[in-house]
This record gives C-alpha cells, sequence and structure tokens, in this order.
C-alpha cells in the first residue's frame, strides 16, 4: 500500500512540474504604419523558474518584422527580478527551436521569434500574493501585415518549462480570400450546369 501511495505522489509531483512553463496570450492588436502590432503578455507560472539558455519560441508569423522584447522590470510592487533587456537575445530563426518531446506546427517557410535569457540569472514568480498567476516576464510586439487572426503555437524550454500550446496571431488573409473564391466558382459551375440540364 506505501509503494502505491509513493509511486502516486510521485506522479502527481511529475504531473504538476509538466504544467508548468511560460504562457504566451494576446494583449491587443493594432496597425501600424503598413502593418500590424501584435503585442503579447509573457507569464513565468506560478512553482517555474527560467535560468541561463532557457527561451520561448512562437512559431509561424508571416510576414515578420521588428519583434521588440520589453522585459518588466519592475511594476506597482515593486523590482520584479526580471533582468534588463541587455539579458535577453531575441532572434528569428526559420525553424525551431523545439522542445524535446514537444510538437508544434513549425512550418519552414514562415519565420519564428525565439527570446532567450543570456544572462547568468534565475528568474521565478515572487510569493503568491504579489504574483497569484505568475510573473509578467515582458511583453513581446511582432509586427504584421496580416489582421487576420488565426491559431499559432507557442513552446518554452528549461527547468520545468517544457510547454507547448497555441494563440491567436497573424494569418495570411489571401489564401482564406483564395479559398473562398474557388469556393464560389464551384457553386456557380455547379448551378450552370443545373440550369443546362
Amino acid at each position: 500500500m506505501v509503494k502505491r501511495l509513493l509511486g502516486l505522489s510521485t506522479l502527481l509531483l511529475f504531473a504538476a512540474g509538466a504544467e508548468a512553463g511560460v504562457v504566451i496570450s494576446l494583449e491587443s492588436k493594432a496597425p501600424s504604419g503598413s502593418g500590424f502590432n501584435w503585442v503579447y503578455d509573457v507569464t513565468l507560472e506560478r512553482n517555474s523558474l527560467m535560468s541561463q539558455n532557457d527561451f520561448f519560441v512562437i512559431y509561424d508569423i508571416p510576414g515578420l518584422s521588428n519583434p521588440l522584447w520589453a522585459p518588466n522590470t519592475s511594476d506597482a510592487n515593486g523590482n520584479t527580478g526580471v533582468p534588463d533587456i541587455n539579458s535577453w537575445a531575441v532572434s528569428q530563426p526559420p525553424v525551431g527551436p523545439v522542445p524535446p518531446f514537444l510538437n508544434p506546427n513549425d512550418n519552414p517557410a514562415t519565420p519564428n521569434v525565439e527570446v532567450q535569457l543570456i544572462s547568468n540569472d534565475t528568474i521565478a514568480p515572487r510569493d503568491p500574493l504579489t504574483d497569484p498567476n505568475g510573473l509578467l516576464l515582458g511583453k513581446l510586439t511582432v509586427t504584421s501585415p496580416f489582421s487576420t487572426e488565426g491559431i499559432i503555437d507557442y513552446t518554452s524550454q528549461g527547468s520545468a518549462l517544457n510547454v507547448v500550446a497555441s494563440v491567436p496571431g497573424p494569418i495570411p488573409e489571401p489564401s482564406t480570400v483564395g479559398m473562398m473564391g474557388a469556393g464560389l466558382v464551384a457553386v456557380s459551375l455547379f448551378a450552370l450546369r443545373r440550369r443546362r440540364h
């Protein structure tokens, strides 16, 4: 009986750790010049840590330009423990990176955004009263010519950070219009054929 309880406890601890990670959510979308700025809130969940070389990635942002990472170094409750911009690297890899054992949708023809902690810092949410929903790491703004919303994947990697999930993001509208046009042509041809008979 004791062995079963220990085994069950171990499984529950592992499950709790597997759920922790970096969560990305869409805050806003607004016109900007010839495109649209998509602003994402990036939150480190409770019971999670982020340390050197840990990263998060948003996959397949069509027409991506000018990704801007703004770390949340201080808020109304004081210093957040998030290091400043010099401690981070932002890149636009065409493929990946993909954490082990995760399988996000990643089209090599569409660029990704990766934000990596490069300094020797460890970031953790503060006490549960200060950060009840986790610690806001910062805001990531990406610019895309597309305003149409679709679902794109994101992942994070690090100690207890391996997670894959989806978030609203830009998708190319021309393909949607093309599919609608093809459907209208098919319906028109079918109607014309019925009229002839």
